[in-house]
């Protein structure tokens, strides 16, 4: 008699532990529902997160080669060109004559190379020698563009003191953020001075 007590004990046991072990749909579909409003506010902060960085990115990059070009050009008595290229990081790389516009393409986000221009052509020829390569930073327009003004501006010419012979200018750093005031400009002064602003007044 104790013996089949006890067996039905363990059962009924088993059965109680094996149903509080599971989850019921309802619990599933609270879980589900939970999940999904978080996502509707945590994926457009992810990506507007991403179009930050991109920007921060592209904007410490840019910044950083200015300079670089800069004191390059006084080290070696000017004519040291960056243009902007579609094709950076290929054995022969080009300075590409497309517009910058961030509707259609990613401008100078596209890449750039910076080299010594030997006939003062703003073109890399073969006799010419490159310095570095900056590859792509943002993929497509959709990711956001580096766009100069005026928009027309493919390549930038330092010389021997060290400043843009083409005169004063901004790149116009942007990602695809609906909040502009993450954007930053890299402005190109008169002088040579090289800054990152917030505003196109480079101020």
């Amino acid at each position: 008699m104790s013996e089949t007590k006890v067996i039905i004990m363990t059962n009924q046991h088993q059965i109680r532990s094996e149903r509080q072990s599971g989850y019921t749909i309802i619990e599933v579909m609270i879980v589900v529902a939970i999940l999904g409003i978080i996502s509707v506010f945590a994926v457009p902060q992810f990506r507007n997160m991403l179009s930050g960085g991109r920007v921060r990115t592209t904007t410490d990059s840019l910044l950083h080669d200015l300079l670089l070009v800069k004191a390059a050009a006084r080290e070696r008595g000017g004519n040291v060109v960056i243009c902007k290229s579609d094709n950076p990081e290929a054995t022969t790389p080009a300075c590409s004559n497309v517009i910058s516009n961030s509707s259609s393409n990613t401008g100078w986000a596209g890449g750039w190379i910076v080299f010594k221009d030997a006939n003062g052509d703003a073109q890399f020829n073969s006799g010419d020698d490159l310095l570095f390569v900056q590859p792509a930073t943002m993929r497509t327009f959709n990711e956001g563009s580096v766009v100069p003004n005026p928009n027309n501006i493919v390549a930038l010419t330092f010389n021997a003191t060290g400043q843009n012979m083409g005169g004063a200018m901004n790149f116009y750093v942007q990602g695809n953020d609906p909040d502009t005031t993450r954007n930053r400009y890299v402005c190109v002064g008169l002088g040579g001075r090289i800054m990152v602003s917030k505003t196109a007044a480079c101020n």
